[in-house]
């Protein structure tokens, strides 16, 4: 007599009850897979362990569970549940059993015995939505791990049609004179899914395409087309959503703040840089003079200060300290006078008009010089938060919109919502019009990756690897996010092939091939 085939020893198998019948849920932690069988079916399946002869099984169950299937019966069962998936394919198990002639109904329902009832119906309904709920343990149970909960990111199993009315009977126990070695099944179940001949009626349904909806849930997935990146670690410059354009300054007019003659002034066409004179007025000639003087002095009385304070002569002190406010006032006060009778380029430009000339008077508040600005400047839009912390002065790092060689720039002012940064005067690629894009960060060895190749699984971030023909899930640290890429620390090696498409339905060990 054939011997059974060995089931898989992975598969993990639930006692769940709904409506008063007990069921097992299967399922295939290597596919994903999962499947709902009534509690009979599990248990005589878990019988297969390989070592068993089919008739061995058949009396088991009849002892066990009260039905009354025959080896024949139960090696075709055995098939069924082979090309779902279950069992171990090895030669132990052939296709050398003769599968039964198809029984009529009539004589299905009459070797049960009287107490059990099977309703085939002719258009089968599905069955209301399955609520999950653990049943009692049952002492005869399947020899493999049970009480594993579902997978959580796994769709509940499909609703079974109800192609067979399980039937309410009780079932008897097993015959106290019986030798057989394997456990007994419990006295009494609250309700029972089957009994008599509802294996033969199984099989049956299954030899005919019919009622149960056995649906390949523990087939492996087949192999699926993907498309790869290598994996290359390098330093990513992040940028800041948005872009800029590049202005130039307006062109400034200066003028004189008294009137006066004019002793120098620079030629139109002259290119300036900031804090360049240029044009003076005479008066400021004794203006520069005493200017040199007051901070000659004033450096003479901060000594003396500083000596009173360490001798701790409080009467020098106080002197000392008085002459260095008075020459403190009356510098303040010779800067200014001389800021209006000398002009200075407030920054780097060219002289485009000069109305005034050397040896002839300047009117106190008119036009003297037009300076063409040559700054140049961007402004970027950021969040109020982003704006605050950075302090003006500080250095920034622009990049084209298009991509290319950063270019240093210094953070001027807060405009609003913009950020306005000035160009360094060696941006000499750059002109106005130009679109550029503010620099975040520059993030070192870190792997960009498209975002089409990350996905939670178990919550974490993962991507999957194409490795010898299989799909492998490598959970990542990713550390920052752009639009369109993920910016990945760890959980990737050089070299790698990080599968970028498909990844939603992909499972750790699938098949995969390349486009």
């Amino acid at each position: 007599m054939a011997m059974t085939p060995k089931i898989r020893s992975e598969l993990n198998a639930t006692p769940v009850e709904a409506d008063g019948i007990k069921y097992f849920d299967i399922s295939d932690p290597k596919s994903g897979g999962r499947m709902r069988l009534y509690d009979f079916e599990w248990l005589v399946a878990a019988k297969m362990d390989g070592a068993r002869r089919f008739d061995e099984v058949a009396t088991w169950a009849q002892d066990a569970l009260g039905i009354h299937p025959t080896a024949e019966d139960l090696a075709e069962f055995a098939r069924r549940l082979r090309d779902l998936g279950f069992f171990q394919i090895d030669a132990d198990f052939k296709d050398d059993v003769t599968p039964l002639p198809q029984p009529v109904p009539s004589a299905m329902a009459s070797s049960a015995g009287e107490d059990v009832e099977v309703n085939v119906e002719a258009e089968p309904e599905p069955s209301p939505a399955l609520k999950l709920a653990p049943s009692p343990a049952m002492d005869d149970g399947p020899t493999l791990p049970q009480g594993r909960p579902a997978m959580p990111d796994s769709p509940p199993p499909a609703p079974l049609p109800r192609a067979v009315t399980p039937p309410t009977a009780r079932l008897g126990s097993p015959p106290s004179s019986s030798t057989d070695r394997l456990p007994a099944a419990p006295d009494e179940p609250p309700r029972k899914s089957g009994g008599g001949s509802m294996i033969v009626l199984l099989v049956l349904l299954l030899l005919g395409g019919g009622g149960l909806a056995y649906f390949k849930f523990l087939a492996p997935p087949q192999s699926q087309k993907v498309t790869v990146q290598v994996v290359s670690p390098r330093e990513v410059v992040t940028l800041y959503d948005g872009a800029g354009t590049v202005t130039q300054g307006n062109a400034q007019a200066l003028s004189f703040g008294e009137a006066g003659k004019v002793v120098d002034v620079v030629a139109k066409g002259t290119a300036v840089t900031a804090g360049q004179a240029v044009a003076s007025l005479e008066a400021f000639g004794k203006i520069e003079k005493d200017l040199a003087d007051v901070k000659d002095r004033l450096g003479f009385y901060e000594k003396q200060l500083t000596a009173a304070k360490a001798k701790g002569d409080d009467a020098k002190t106080k002197e000392a300290e008085a002459k260095v406010n008075e020459k403190k006032t009356l510098l303040a006060t010779l800067e200014a006078r001389a800021a209006k009778v000398r002009l200075v380029a407030a920054s780097s430009g060219t002289v485009t008009d000069v109305m005034v000339t050397q040896g002839g008077d300047a009117k106190a508040g008119a036009p003297a010089i037009k300076i063409a600005d040559n700054r140049l400047t961007v402004s970027f839009k950021l969040k109020p938060d982003e704006i605050g912390a950075i302090k003006p002065g500080s250095p920034m790092t622009m990049q084209p919109a298009a991509g290319g060689a950063t270019i240093a720039g210094r953070f001027t002012r807060a405009d609003g919502d913009s950020a306005v940064v000035e160009l360094l005067d060696d941006a000499t690629t750059v002109k106005a019009g130009d679109q550029l894009r503010l620099v975040k960060a520059k993030v070192p060895n870190v792997v960009p990756v498209p975002l089409s190749a990350l996905v939670k699984r178990d919550g974490a971030d993962t991507v999957f690897v194409l490795s010898d023909g299989e799909a492998k899930a490598h959970k990542v640290t990713v550390v920052d996010r752009t639009s369109g890429e993920a910016l990945i620390s760890s959980g990737l090696a050089a070299g790698d092939s990080v599968i970028t498409s498909g990844t939603d339905s992909l499972q750790d060990g699938q098949k995969a091939t390349t486009n």
